[in-house]
């Protein structure tokens, strides 16, 4: 499901729905099926069906997994739980959502805060998306790729927001979003958040802002036709999305960790965390400023979660760069970020790579390094190759002017 963080003023929402809807298929050039359900939720009864839904389509060992991570990377305390923090978060910022299980669009309803025809057309534009355009593999929380689902999530955030902008004002299409949107910016100070570590709510803030700066772009250099193409054949990597001009496909890395932890520790998650992401890591861990250029020509990685006896937790995070130089400079910084996060953390570096152990066991260190280094590295060409599976039946283009 999509997500808009947004606060609101309900005022007649299926009317509305139904008046805006021509609106909205007229500037994205793209029909609707037929009349877009609506449904209005108080807040009681949408954040339980909330868990509800988020228990269902994704298992309580990732829930749990997800939360072991954030603390191998030394970003959340011990008893951080994963799936209360989102909840927790999304009680206090969803103003409405597009549900694309059972074709519906939820409002729920606040008192105050922002206009609900924005609310409306940024989850029909979700609608759009989801009649016209593949989007299930790339959408699927159980995958551990997430670099590609925060690139796609990326993309379809900034549409839905883009073309709200854009109908509210013409002159957006051309305008310097940093100072239109207050958001996740080389220059921002970092965020922080009741319930979510700062690098996720950064995590969850960029498809708003970051994207949306993508989807301008996009549209500047092609229309909505590159919008809707990139939709058809998205981006792999969130390196995409923060250099477009960099037609970059990632290094796909496998890691085999298995027993080198010694007994006791079983590896019990892996994922990949990205350009966008490690650049929000360094950011959390209080370097702003050089955050983004350290991040800056990643070309792959994979990292693996150890769960040890009495709560320990480890981590092996084999990096893949562009050059030996953003390798080193990666490495340099990721040295400080982990001694200010307090994380006891290996780091080698091979030419263009880089392998960092987190938390290892006494004697561990460098087997799981050599470990490390035996990863096996493949160069991908698109999301299938990338995830290794097969896309879903794609729906036909619009034919809509």
């Amino acid at each position: 499901m999509w997500l808009v963080p947004l606060a609101l003023a309900i005022e007649d929402p299926e009317a509305l729905v139904h008046r805006v809807q021509p609106d909205v298929a007229a500037l994205r050039g793209l029909e609707f099926a037929g009349e877009v359900p609506v449904r209005v939720w108080p807040r009681h009864i949408a954040l339980p069906e909330l868990r509800t839904r988020m228990q269902a389509s994704v298992p309580p060992e990732r829930w749990k997994a997800e939360g072991l991570a954030l603390r191998a990377f030394g970003l959340a305390d011990p008893d951080y739980d994963h799936l209360e923090a989102l909840l927790g978060s999304l009680g206090e910022h969803i103003g409405g959502f597009w549900e694309p299980q059972d074709q519906l669009l939820v409002i729920v309803p606040r008192e105050t805060g922002f206009p609900l025809d924005s609310v409306v057309r940024h989850e029909l534009v979700h609608a759009l998306q989801d009649t016209h355009f593949d989007i299930g593999i790339k959408t699927d929380p159980t995958l551990r790729e997430d670099d590609l689902l925060l690139a796609f999530e990326c993309l379809m955030e900034g549409d839905a927001s883009f073309a709200d902008l854009l109908a509210t004002d013409p002159a957006i299409a051309t305008a310097d979003l940093r100072e239109t949107l207050h958001g996740v910016w080389p220059e921002s100070p970092v965020f922080t958040g009741d319930h979510l570590p700062p690098s996720a709510v950064e995590s969850a803030m960029a498809p708003y802002t970051l994207g949306t700066r993508f989807v301008q772009q996009l549209h500047r250099e092609s229309g909505w036709h590159g919008v809707n193409a990139a939709l058809q054949s998205p981006p792999l990597s969130t390196e995409n999305i923060l250099h477009p001009e960099r037609p970059d496909r990632p290094t796909r890395v496998r890691l085999a960790i298995g027993n080198a932890a010694g007994p006791g520790f079983t590896e019990v998650y892996d994922n990949t965390q990205g350009e966008l992401r490690i650049a929000l890591f360094f950011r959390q861990a209080g370097f702003a400023r050089e955050a983004w250029d350290a991040a800056s020509g990643w070309d792959g990685d994979r990292y693996a979660v150890l769960e040890g006896p009495d709560g320990a937790v480890a981590a092996v995070w084999r990096t893949v760069w562009d050059t030996p130089q953003d390798a080193a400079e990666f490495a340099a910084l990721a040295e400080r970020a982990f001694a200010a996060l307090h994380r006891d953390a290996v780091i080698d570096t091979r030419g263009d790579g880089v392998v960092v152990v987190l938390g290892a066991p006494p004697g561990t260190s460098a087997k799981l390094v050599k470990r490390a280094w035996k990863a096996r590295l493949a160069e991908v060409g698109d999301v299938e190759a990338l995830v290794g599976r097969r896309p879903t039946e794609a729906r036909p283009p619009s034919t809509a002017p």
